[in-house]
């Protein structure tokens, strides 16, 4: 399975997850010059969602959230404000992370979901 059939899967899991938890499904594979969000979703508490996805094997030595480092959490938040400057959102803000755990055979296992995984407050290390 290529990395790009991974990714393709990671967010077909994640997409029905998010739905399953009652939230709406807006957007995937969001692009900026600062990077791409996976998954943006709305809750039911009206609060904008921004869902990174990391598909990991059964037995990861790091974590979905782990891997996340300060580099890509910065563009994830940069890549978030561009999106509601964009469409003119003013609302809530989360971001979570779903770590999608998967056999030998890349089928999902687990999925471990980590709302506010981080905040808009690490914006002042950034701008």
């Amino acid at each position: 399975m290529t990395q790009k059939e991974k990714g393709a899967l990671g967010e077909q899991v994640a997409r029905r997850y998010a739905l399953r938890h009652g939230m709406e499904f807006l957007e995937s594979n969001y692009h900026s010059r600062y990077g791409e969000i996976d998954l943006i979703c709305k809750d039911t508490k009206e609060t904008l969602v921004f869902i990174e996805v990391k598909l990991r094997s059964e037995r990861p030595q790091v974590s979905g959230l782990e891997s996340i480092g300060v580099r890509k959490r910065n563009n994830i938040i940069k890549t978030a404000c561009e999106y509601m400057q964009k469409n003119d959102i003013e609302m809530m803000v989360r971001f979570d992370v779903m770590e999608i755990r998967c056999n030998n055979k890349a089928r999902p296992k687990r999925i471990n979901y980590i709302k506010n995984a981080f905040w808009l407050e690490e914006l002042n290390e950034i701008f």
